[in-house]
């Protein structure tokens, strides 16, 4: 899984002091007065992560605890930084998520000696998609697509999987809602994949298991790394953090300085500003292989309706 995006209970931005670099959690710790907020009861400290390294590389939703007791994260995300203080956003979000998103691509990764194949990314992403969410995909005599809908009390509900996904987001009591997950694959050309109007049989694999399945095009690759790193003086430092990760000898102990966890402070301002300006021509580098008859739009408002639930606790 590349991320999920869970039920938010709380989210607020705090002053954070500190003397020097890093900012750890530790000092995001000591500096919270958790006694006045009911929602960080039973957390305590757990983690010993860098939200900001002496070398300025930022960590992305750094998980700062966890309640276990009641199945709740706590996360830090650096919104802003000056010589002495810090500004930083906690979120305490319910652990199960309601969305996650999967990228899939082949190769051979930093450090291993051989990549997985297709099929095998393939069958990964098809066991994740159809084994994440109490919403399951079957097929009937007639090999038409339906949706098992588990029922509280026990026992399924059967209707068309078009028709059952869309009743879980829009009208389902959120008891049914306990342990539905909708999965968003994305896979694109520069990993065998082939296209999205030539789609090889890892491909079809990958579009009857996930809920949504996103086709990056080529176009929109090629944009993003001519005006990320080729070209656009303004991203100058997301070009520093790609040449820092991957163009120099791996003998010099090098840190990948472009992850999308870890990555470098000003790269990461800049990629947000990029993102910001030129989010309408972003997802139009998007091709939706599945459901049919979608778009981005209609993605957009499924995660925007299911972030909107009076999610239980």
């Amino acid at each position: 899984m590349e991320f999920g995006l869970h039920p938010r209970i709380y989210c607020e931005k705090h002053d954070i002091p500190y003397a020097r670099l890093p900012i750890t959690t530790q000092k995001i710790w000591a500096s919270l007065n958790l006694s006045n907020f009911d929602v960080f009861k039973d957390f305590s400290e757990s983690s010993t992560s860098q939200l900001l390294t002496s070398d300025e590389i930022q960590t992305n939703r750094c998980l700062i605890s966890r309640n276990s007791k009641q199945n709740r994260l706590m996360l830090a995300e650096l919104t802003s930084v000056s010589n002495k203080s810090a500004e930083v956003e906690i979120s305490v979000l319910h652990s199960s998520p309601f969305a996650i998103f999967e990228c899939k691509r082949v190769g051979v990764e930093e450090g291993a000696k051989k990549g997985p194949t297709t099929i095998e990314k393939a069958k990964q992403g098809a066991y994740v998609a159809k084994h994440v969410s109490s919403l399951q995909k079957i097929r009937d005599v007639q090999g038409n697509l339906v949706g098992a809908v588990p029922k509280p009390e026990g026992g399924f509900d059967f209707k068309p999987y078009d028709e059952a996904i869309q009743w879980m987001i829009h009208q389902a009591p959120l008891e049914y809602l306990r342990d539905f997950i909708l999965t968003i694959g994305i896979a694109s050309n520069h990993g065998n994949w082939f296209t999205s109007n030539n789609p090889n049989k890892e491909l079809l694999v990958l579009k009857q298991s996930y809920d949504w399945l996103l086709f990056l095009s080529d176009e929109g690759l090629t944009k993003f790394i001519k005006y990320l790193i080729l070209t656009d003086a303004n991203n100058q430092p997301v070009r520093t953090a790609f040449l820092a990760s991957y163009d120099t000898p791996k003998t010099s102990k090098r840190k990948n300085q472009l992850t999308k966890v870890r990555l470098l402070r000003e790269a990461h301002l800049a990629i947000c500003d990029y993102f910001n300006a030129n989010r309408a021509e972003i997802e139009s580098w998007f091709n939706v292989l599945s459901p049919a008859r979608q778009n981005i739009d209609d993605l957009k408002e499924q995660l925007h309706t299911l972030a909107q639930k009076n999610w239980q606790p």
